[in-house]
C-alpha cells in the first residue's frame, strides 16, 4: 500500500505520471528486481468510499488524475494489475459493448491502427447508434462526419471534460 497526497499541480498531470510512476518506483524498490514501468501495467481500477462498483481506467495517458478521480469522494483506492500477474486484484474490464453505452454518450476514439483510423485517434464525438451485425458504434464527430468504431476503440468520456 502506498498513500499519496497530491497537489493541484500533480492532479493536473496525466494519471500515469501523477499516480502510477510514483507507485511503480516504490514497488520496484521494495521488490528489489527490475524496474516496473507503466508499460508493465495491464489494468487500473479506482473506487472510493460509498461507491458501488469499480471504475476501470482505460487511457491513463490522456486524462489527468483529477479527471480520472472525478465523481469519487473520500478515500480513493487505486488497484494496479501488472501484466502476467495471476492474482485477481480486480475484475476484468467489461467491454464497452457488454455495458452498451447510451445514445448521445460522449466518447473519445483511440487505438485505431489503419492509416485512415489513425487520423481519427484523439477525436471526440457522440454516439448516434449501434450496428448489431457489425458490433460497431456509429460516432458523430464534431464536424458532423459519422464513423463506425468498435467498442474497444472508444473511451466513454462520461463526466470528463477535455
Amino acid at each position: 500500500m502506498l498513500k499519496l497526497t497530491l497537489s493541484e499541480k500533480q492532479m493536473a498531470k496525466p494519471f500515469a505520471e501523477a499516480i502510477l510512476k510514483p507507485f511503480l518506483k516504490a514497488y520496484s524498490k521494495k521488490k528489489g528486481g527490475a524496474e516496473v514501468t507503466v508499460k508493465d501495467v495491464s489494468q487500473v481500477t479506482v473506487d472510493s468510499d460509498g461507491q458501488t462498483s469499480l471504475k476501470v481506467l482505460n487511457d491513463i495517458h490522456i486524462f489527468s488524475a483529477e479527471q480520472c478521480f472525478e465523481g469519487l469522494e473520500g478515500n480513493i483506492d487505486v488497484d494496479i494489475r501488472l501484466k502476467g500477474d495471476d492474482m485477481p486484484n480486480a475484475p476484468a474490464p467489461k467491454p464497452v459493448a457488454s455495458t452498451r453505452l447510451p445514445k448521445d454518450a460522449r466518447v473519445l476514439i483511440h487505438g485505431l491502427t489503419s492509416a485512415a483510423g489513425e487520423q481519427l485517434n484523439g477525436l471526440e464525438g457522440r454516439l448516434s447508434g449501434f450496428h448489431e451485425p457489425k458490433e460497431r458504434y456509429q460516432v458523430t464527430l464534431k464536424d458532423g462526419k459519422v464513423v463506425s468504431v468498435r467498442a474497444e476503440n472508444l473511451i466513454d468520456l462520461g463526466q470528463h471534460k477535455l
